[in-house]
């Protein structure tokens, strides 16, 4: 009844229980006396035509099947009274209606013409059978003017009645209306939300003796404005075009493709005092489907006799009304829908998974109560679940994006990302969308893919503690979702961590404040579209970076090599697979301030080869500047040797030696051997010592290969090493302190100290590294 009204361009709905006997005195039908009992009353504001008539008398039939813009179109309307009553009757406009299918308690009726139609404004017929017409005597209907509206009444079918009814055996009391109109009353304003007209529900009692109806309960959307009376009614403009456009019809106005909308409803005690109002909001989207329903347009109209429109809309429930008060926001919470709802424009006793309500000209089952779907129907009910399955992909999945869209923009707002993610389906293990809901999933993530819906960290603006985390909407495909596989890989990809700043410092946007879960559906759903941080794409950002990388932050490329290794395993015996993963990747923080690379094969060259010391002694010796070499000198102006030391003191001073201990093992392992990471064994160090020592010590010849390589020049050399402040302050001991004071404030070297010649110390600790490493021959350092 409420779905006829809005297709009648209805904006007010009343439903009364009318508890009163009317009198049996003066009827214009004799028989009708067992009708003048307790009623039904509907009321709408809309006036019955022509073609209304028409319709409402075939039973079991619509003719709104082919009208544009009318979403009635099953055959059940109407004719669903007859569980109520055997003699349902109205007014409107300048005529009262009564039906008899039984052809029994009307005059001269029949099966092919069971009624009759009064012209009340012709015929005085108050003045004959004021009995008769009286129960029409409400909602400001006299029975004399034509009446604007439309009142149905339906009296209640008695136990009696029902004992010898063709058309029910149910019969009703008035407590059974009253449950009736009780679960009604919870449902209104979901009935109100996908319709193009009815603003307004009301639902009273007429007792006994009253002169008018006790309101129980009204639901109304709240300061209807014009925009939103044209949105709710795009469909019936959508339909007109589509017929006239086919394919090119589109949603006008474009603002009409989306509205917000907040229901307000209220309930009276008996004595008809109302009670506080509650408020319900949603942000409504709405949808013409593609020219991918085209072909299933015509097929409708030519198999199934009617016009089928690719029309959808999706629909979610706010937490609460904008502008309500903390006891409305609660009532709201409270009120939401534990999932979404199927509509075909009025709500469907079908859930369907989705966080969201969705509507759509969907095909239905002979009793409305399922939507056609499934391969393994037959004939029509296979075209049908074909229909209902391409207005969920080309019709309701772009609707869905325009709803997360204008929920982001302008209705929940960065303040409240919980509620807008929760708007994504499928998430939760928990959350299972069945059939047909599903095949909503792809296209949905497919298309959320390239649109702005997530929020990143903008890597321009990362600064280097985190503290200038500045986020912006991108797509998901445009950035990468954290890895939240544990709770430290959560706190490190979290804003200010240090892998969400290592992947910015790459230029990766990384998107945060995201569920988990979807992530998961983005990949589930439309893989290929989108990244989730792993070790692997870790290891790839790092290969696109320069081959000399400097390092800007220790902490942040050591957590970068912990993640880029946490998923190879050394002790595997697998080397193929480590070479693999970690080839090419400049990962490794070197004494001199860049990382090195990993790099496998047969055919590395002798400069490839990066060292890792064994303990904080031999990295002390080898990257300090004892040695002379790491200072300055013609041939080391570059500090060579520690381009090609991993930098021990980079670990230790960010709480990472586990780390370094586990790079070291690596050197040290099966799959250290055919790779450029080695210990600081005797070959390796007999490689270093040229860097290590004073260039005139050493002498460059040509190596087999065309180059050239420095050996020693195999003659006596002058030494002079630098004196340590240290030893400084242990020579002036025993010195006047005048001439302390005076060794002190020296500006240049002494005559004999080179500062690239290695100290006493120095040179003393690489004889023992000698003695360590070799200890039973010198020969790898000879030459």
């Amino acid at each position: 009844l409420v779905q006829n009204a809005d297709d009648a361009g209805a904006t007010v709905v009343k439903v009364c229980l009318d508890e009163r006997s009317h009198g049996t005195e003066t009827l214009a039908y004799e028989r009708l006396a067992q009708f003048q009992g307790p009623s039904l009353l509907v009321y709408n504001d809309s006036t019955f035509r022509e073609s209304d008539f028409t319709s409402i008398s075939s039973i079991g039939d619509s003719v709104k099947r082919e009208q544009i813009g009318k979403t009635g179109r099953f055959g059940v309307g109407f004719n669903s009274v007859y569980h109520l009553t055997d003699v349902p009757s109205f007014v409107s406009g300048r005529h009262v209606v009564f039906f008899d299918p039984h052809a029994t308690f009307l005059p001269n009726v029949s099966s092919s013409n069971p009624g009759k139609r009064v012209d009340f404004v012709k015929n005085d017929v108050l003045a004959k059978n004021f009995d008769q017409f009286a129960p029409f005597l409400a909602f400001g209907c006299d029975a004399r003017a034509e009446f604007r509206g439309t009142t149905f009444r339906f009296p209640l079918r008695t136990k009696a009645q029902a004992s010898s009814s063709k058309l029910s055996k149910a019969s009703y009391a008035k407590d059974d209306v009253r449950k009736l109109l009780n679960d009604f009353k919870t449902e209104a304003t979901l009935d109100m939300l996908f319709l193009k007209n009815v603003a307004a529900i009301e639902i009273s009692e007429w007792r006994v003796g009253d002169d008018a109806p006790t309101t129980l309960s009204v639901s109304k959307i709240q300061s209807p404005s014009a925009a939103l009376v044209s949105a709710r009614g795009a469909f019936a403009r959508a339909s007109a075009a589509h017929a006239e456009k086919g394919a090119l019809a589109r949603i006008e106005p474009e603002t009409a493709s989306r509205f917000d909308v907040t229901f307000e409803s209220s309930e009276g005690d008996a004595k008809g005092t109302e009670n506080a109002v509650k408020r319900r909001a949603f942000v409504v989207a709405q949808a013409l489907g593609s020219r991918a329903l085209h072909a299933l347009v015509t097929t409708g109209r030519e198999k199934f006799g009617m016009r089928l429109v690719p029309w959808a809309a999706v629909a979610a429930e706010l937490d609460a009304a904008n502008g309500a008060d903390s006891e409305s926001s609660c009532l709201a919470e409270a009120s939401r829908e534990p999932s979404g709802r199927a509509f075909c424009f009025l709500p469907l006793p079908v859930r369907t998974g989705l966080p969201v309500h969705v509507n759509a000209f969907f095909e239905l089952s002979s009793n409305r109560r399922d939507v056609w779907h499934g391969e393994d129907a037959s004939g029509g009910g296979r075209e049908r679940g074909a229909w209902n399955a391409t207005v969920l992909k080309h019709a309701v999945a772009p609707a869905y994006v325009a709803l997360l869209h204008a929920a982001k923009v302008s209705s929940l707002g960065p303040s409240r990302l919980d509620s807008y993610y929760a708007l994504f389906p499928g998430v939760e293990e928990t959350q299972l969308v069945p059939e047909p809901w599903s095949v909503i999933l792809p296209p949905l993530y497919a298309s959320l893919a390239v649109e702005p819906c997530v929020e990143a960290t903008d890597p321009a603006f990362s600064g280097s503690d985190g503290s200038c985390d500045t986020r912006k909407w991108i797509a998901p495909n445009a950035g990468v979702f954290p890895d939240v596989s544990t709770e430290a890989l959560r706190a490190s990809f979290a804003p200010g961590g240090d892998l969400a700043r290592a992947f910015a410092a790459r230029g990766e946007w990384v998107i945060h404040g995201v569920p988990s879960g979807i992530a998961q559906a983005f990949l589930t759903h439309a893989p290929g579209l989108v990244r989730v941080a792993t070790p692997r794409l870790a290891r790839e950002a790092a290969r696109s970076a320069p081959r000399k990388t400097k390092i800007s932050d220790a902490r942040l490329a050591l957590a970068t090599l912990a993640y880029c290794l946490s998923d190879v395993d050394f002790d595997s015996g697998d080397a193929g697979f480590a070479a693999s993963e970690l080839r090419d990747a400049p990962l490794l923080p070197l004494a001199d301030g860049t990382l090195g690379s990993f790099r496998f094969g047969d055919s590395l060259r002798e400069k490839d080869i990066l060292f890792v010391p064994s303990d904080e002694a031999e990295a002390r010796l080898l990257t300090g500047t004892g040695l002379g070499g790491n200072v300055r000198g013609e041939k080391n102006a570059e500090r060579k040797a520690l381009a090609r030391l991993v930098d021990r003191s980079a670990f230790a001073a960010n709480d990472a030696l586990p780390l370094y201990d586990r790079v070291l093992a690596f050197a040290r392992g099966a799959a250290g051997l055919n790779s450029n990471v080695r210990p600081v064994d005797a070959e390796g160090l007999a490689c270093l010592l040229p860097d290590l020592l004073p260039d005139a010590w050493g002498v460059a010849v040509a190596d087999a290969n065309g180059g050239s390589r420095v050996v020693g020049c195999g003659v006596d050399v002058n030494w002079f090493p630098l004196i340590t402040d240290e030893k400084r302050k242990t020579e002036a001991a025993v010195h006047d302190v005048e001439e302390a004071i005076d060794l002190r404030n020296r500006d240049s070297d002494g005559p004999n100290e080179r500062d690239d010649h290695p100290t006493h110390d120095a040179l003393t600790e690489l004889w023992r590294l000698f003695v360590t490493l070799s200890p039973s021959t010198l020969a790898p350092f000879e030459g």
